[in-house]
């Protein structure tokens, strides 16, 4: 993680592309970006430096990454495009976290000696856990095709083996949301669960809980978020408080917990 990579992992995906473009294949390409030591060089700001006024530090290193990451991307897609392989490969971009970007956020872990302020793992708000989950499969994908419902990153293997043509096994947790995907249908809404270092999430019809482990021990800036003394949980109702500022545990979850059944 202490080397920028990004041009060197797009490089070697397009060279494997192009002796094996006449395979079947499988490819993870996996960029470590945006990560330490957050140094993206400067030509990855051109595009968007304009937009950026006010911004500075760490928030402009990270965009910086992300902007350096898409550049990247866009090579291996032309890559794509230019060895013929656009139509008949599905492309699936997503992420396997975000990170606490919102200073109100702010916490400290005892447990881990760190704050939670650009960090992931210890809280499960919404900026850690809506990453990306974008696929693309030319003239068969309808482009802009939004699926509204919260999926989960265990929808994705039975979602592109659905794509495939192949019936996913019984024993797979996750849901095949290839109907959806196409376009053909919505699917029903089922609790999506997501898991910290010590902590789990719940996300379903509207609300966010979360269950803290009692080893946990955090300390929040903010007095309307997570209180160990008080409460081991958190019950967010994202439809009026999208940006999770105000934990209603503090003010009696059985009540509330009520209203999501």
């Amino acid at each position: 993680h202490m080397t920028e990579d990004t041009g060197w992992i797009t490089d070697s995906a397009v060279k494997w592309l192009t002796g094996n473009k006449s395979s079947r294949f499988f490819m993870m390409v996996n960029y470590n970006a945006p990560h330490t030591p957050y140094q993206p060089p400067k030509e990855s700001f051109a595009d968007f430096e304009p937009k950026l006024d006010g911004v500075s530090g760490f928030d402009k290193r990270y965009l910086g990454e992300i902007a350096w990451t898409d550049q990247n991307i866009k090579r291996l897609l032309k890559a794509l495009d230019d060895l013929d392989l656009s139509r008949r490969t599905i492309v699936v971009l997503t992420s396997d976290h975000g990170e606490v970007m919102d200073p109100r956020h702010e916490c400290y872990s005892y447990n881990w000696k760190s704050a939670c302020l650009h960090n992931h793992g210890k809280t499960l708000f919404e900026e850690e856990l809506h990453v990306p989950l974008v696929m693309r499969l030319p003239k068969r994908i309808p482009a802009g095709r939004i699926v509204s419902s919260p999926a989960s990153q265990l929808d994705l293997l039975p979602t592109l083996m659905g794509l495939l043509g192949v019936r996913p096994t019984d024993d797979m947790l996750g849901r095949d949301l290839s109907r959806a995907t196409l376009g053909k249908e919505e699917p029903q809404e089922i609790p999506i669960v997501a898991e910290g270092r010590l902590s789990a999430s719940m996300r379903y019809q509207g609300f966010k809980y979360i269950i803290h482990d009692r080893r946990e021990n955090m300390k929040f800036e903010s007095k309307t978020l997570f209180k160990r003394g008080k409460s081991l949980e958190e019950l967010y109702d994202l439809r009026t408080d999208p940006e999770e500022l105000n934990n209603l545990a503090l003010l009696g979850v059985s009540e509330k917990l009520l209203e999501v059944r």
